[in-house]
């Protein structure tokens, strides 16, 4: 049995999030700048929310072009664990049989290209959601661009930001997607 298995097994309603990461310069106000991955989520108790990632990340290669995009897959990661993570926005459910099929759809159809200028990370997310989740039932809320995400982003590294500080210790929090 793979660790996708075990960890999700015959889980139904998982959801799937769209979650948003601070980066050097970037934080809570300037969400349409942040680093957004995808979450399937296997669990969300007492404020540990743990779940499968898969994001689109640069790295600077010496040897080429300047930038080289590669999809990062993580099997199984801590959101809490990220000093970086500003929550995120559920935008859709999955059952923990498919999680599986989800990730395989990602390999093979959405290794990180350049597209157009411009293309980054959010871009590579609104792909996935367009073309493989929301084709699939996966992703159940009318999300067409970027823009329509960021309403309920704004509103998720807040709430992420207020909670963190008053608990005294990262509490990434998702919410439901805002129309």
């Amino acid at each position: 049995m793979d660790s996708l298995s075990k960890l999700f097994g015959s889980k139904s309603d998982l959801p799937l999030a769209v979650v948003q990461y601070k980066r050097e310069t970037f934080g809570v106000g300037t969400e349409e700048n942040l680093h957004w991955a995808i979450v399937a989520v296997a669990s969300n108790k007492s404020g540990i929310v743990v779940g499968a990632l898969w994001q689109a990340v640069n790295r600077v290669n010496p040897d080429g072009p300047r930038v080289v995009w590669e999809l990062d897959h993580r099997t199984q990661v801590e959101l809490n664990a990220s000093a970086r993570c500003l929550g995120g926005v559920i935008i859709g459910s999955i059952k923990g049989k498919d999680v599986e099929k989800l990730n395989t759809l990602i390999q093979s159809n959405h290794m990180p290209q350049i597209k157009s200028q411009g293309w980054n990370c959010r871009t590579w997310v609104m792909e996935v959601i367009q073309y493989t989740l929301m084709l699939k039932g996966w992703a159940n809320k009318p999300i067409a661009t970027e823009a329509s995400l960021l309403p309920s982003l704004k509103v998720a590294a807040r709430t992420t930001r207020d909670a963190s500080i008053k608990e005294g210790k990262m509490q990434p929090l998702l919410i439901d997607f805002i129309a």
